[in-house]
């Protein structure tokens, strides 16, 4: 038995090692098999969305349609499938100093939308359904909400994020997920009066070297209006 096992290690890292260095035509055909082999029951899960514009925005209103797809190597029995669109901030600092310094995190949700496809019920076993081995394919329709929600941004300390995660619950695994960012975009509205009108601003400075130094060199830039949607003529004045 410690042979068998041991012979299993070895092909397992030799399908690794060629998979790391791209020796092999089908490198998806070899690790579905690879995952067979380890016993693993999803091959693998995601989501595909259908892209609304050719950069792939999102933003409030807007209904997102796609599909939920998985392929499994033997049967299983599911318990629930559920997606949940998500929108959330997520902001942290540090306080204090040397040993006392902790790191803080805040969080604030937008929105949490749950759709399911396959619904569960506390102690009803009536709702477990049995697939078979092979590919499975879900489809989707989820509307985003009406509201002022700031745009998907990533920085150190901040972190605007939306999202579409799948979970698949079942008797013999405890949950298997996927998640899938969304680009979400906030569109503001560009007639609003108080971005229709000019914008000045003016800034002066005295420039020396040494010994020798000059006058105060000024500038005063003044836009016909505060906001600009391209491609519209960006006209200023200096002087």
């Amino acid at each position: 038995m410690r042979g068998s096992v041991t012979g299993e290690v070895k092909v397992v890292n030799q399908l690794l090692k060629l998979l790391y260095l791209r020796e092999l035509p089908d490198s998806k055909a070899t690790i579905k098999n690879l995952m067979k082999m380890l016993g693993e029951k999803f091959l693998y899960l995601t989501i595909k969305h259908d892209a609304l514009n050719e950069k792939s925005f999102v933003s409030c209103g807007d209904v997102i349609s796609g599909q939920i797809v998985f392929e499994i190597s033997k049967e299983i029995i599911v318990k629930s499938i559920a997606l949940v669109a998500n929108g959330k901030t997520t902001i942290s600092w540090h306080r204090g100093t040397g040993d006392n310094r902790s790191n803080v995190f805040a969080h604030e949700n937008y929105f949490n939308i749950r759709t399911e496809h396959v619904k569960q019920h506390d102690g009803d076993d009536e709702c477990e359904i049995v697939l078979p081995p092979g590919k499975h394919v879900y489809p989707f329709s989820i509307q985003l909400p009406q509201g002022d929600f700031p745009s998907s941004f990533h920085g150190s300390d901040c972190t605007v994020c939306y999202s579409l995660q799948v979970t698949i619950t079942g008797p013999e695994f405890m949950f298997k997920q996927y998640r899938s960012e969304m680009n979400f975009v906030n569109h503001i509205d560009a007639n609003q009066p108080q971005l229709l009108v000019p914008l000045e601003a003016s800034n002066s400075k005295d420039l020396c070297c040494l010994c020798c130094a000059s006058g105060p060199t000024s500038m005063k830039i003044r836009l016909e209006r505060r906001r600009l949607a391209l491609p519209e003529d960006r006209r200023s004045i200096s002087r």
